[in-house]
């Protein structure tokens, strides 16, 4: 994926000249830093909006323009829900237990449990994990990238603990620009690393070579995985040895060029008697204090068939 050098400058002129210890993230309990507090009340309206009009609405107000859905492979969120109906009927809700913020604040993710009700008054008939990412906007709003999650059974729910990212920013419009093309360059490399070590060494061994200490791990109808040891485990026959087509780039990168998403699709190819299928896949990434990246977040589900065209489309399409 090629670098647009014009975002790549107009990013260094966002960005302040200071440098900060570097590091990775460091996970802390209790209430959280400004900033952090800012982004966990975005989420948390998010969600109150939900409730008090409609799952459509909420989401159409608090996407990003350029919000990324899988609908079901990646489309453009706002598109996505321009077009739906409001339907106050159904009710979702959500909440964050973990949120994390990027050094220069402008890039950040949440995830926790998520609950649905076909009917407010009814009992809750579905639950998961949501992991959404949130940029801010230039007028200082937190709106949402991307968002993607799984199903299980009723999670627990954990306290709240919260992140924030330290890294080294370079001074220097030439050195910054410089900074964004490396770390740019190695997002894609090490995704493509990952991707194919997924096949080769298994979800744990990946993971062992590849996640963060924390790594969160993400599968339809699978309680929340934390860790390499505890996804290879569960997760130990997900691959196969099935020869698979990866079609994943590199969604954003925060300023400081230390926090970042790539996302896509999957194609795998059928082996005996398992079928052909394809999956949505959508990664986290923090950048390590030797410059490289540590996987955060994995989310990998199968994606369903797109639904198809009603019938009277496809009538005056024939006609």
């Amino acid at each position: 994926m090629r670098l647009d050098r014009r975002l790549a400058v107009l990013l260094v002129l966002a960005l302040p000249s200071f440098a900060n210890a570097e590091g990775i993230v460091r996970v802390q309990h209790g209430a959280p830093e400004t900033e952090v507090a800012d982004l966990i009340a975005a989420e948390n309206a998010f969600c109150k909006m939900a409730a008090a009009t409609s799952i459509r609405d909420a989401f159409f107000d608090y996407m990003a323009n350029d919000a990324i859905l899988f609908r079901p492979g990646p489309v453009n969120g706002k598109e996505f829900f321009r077009t739906r109906p409001s339907n106050p009927g159904p009710v979702l809700t959500w909440h964050p237990t973990y949120a994390e913020l990027s050094s220069t604040g402008d890039l950040g993710w949440t995830t926790g449990p998520w609950e649905y009700r076909s009917d407010k008054d009814k009992p809750a008939e579905a639950w998961g994990h949501f992991a959404s990412v949130w940029k801010k906007q230039t007028n200082g709003k937190w709106k949402v990238l991307f968002d993607e999650g799984h199903s299980c059974q009723s999670p627990p729910d954990d306290s709240l603990t919260w992140g924030r990212l330290s890294s080294k920013v370079e001074e220097g419009d030439v050195a910054l620009i410089k900074q964004f093309t490396t770390a740019h360059t190695k997002l894609i490399e090490v995704d493509g690393a990952y991707s194919q070590a997924l096949v080769a060494d298994g979800i744990g061994g990946a993971l062992a070579k590849f996640g963060d200490e924390d790594v969160r791990v993400l599968r339809e109808d699978q309680p929340l995985l934390v860790g390499a040891e505890a996804s290879g485990k569960a997760l130990e026959h997900e691959w196969d040895g099935r020869a698979p087509t990866w079609n994943t780039s590199a969604g954003t990168i925060s300023n400081g060029t230390d926090l970042a998403v790539t996302y896509g699709t999957v194609s795998l190819a059928k082996k005996g008697k398992v079928k052909a299928e394809d999956r949505k896949v959508f990664r986290i990434w923090r950048r390590a204090p030797d410059g490289g990246w540590k996987l955060a977040l994995d989310v990998t589900n199968p994606m369903p068939a797109p639904a198809p065209p009603p019938k009277n489309a496809a009538a005056t399409k024939k006609s």
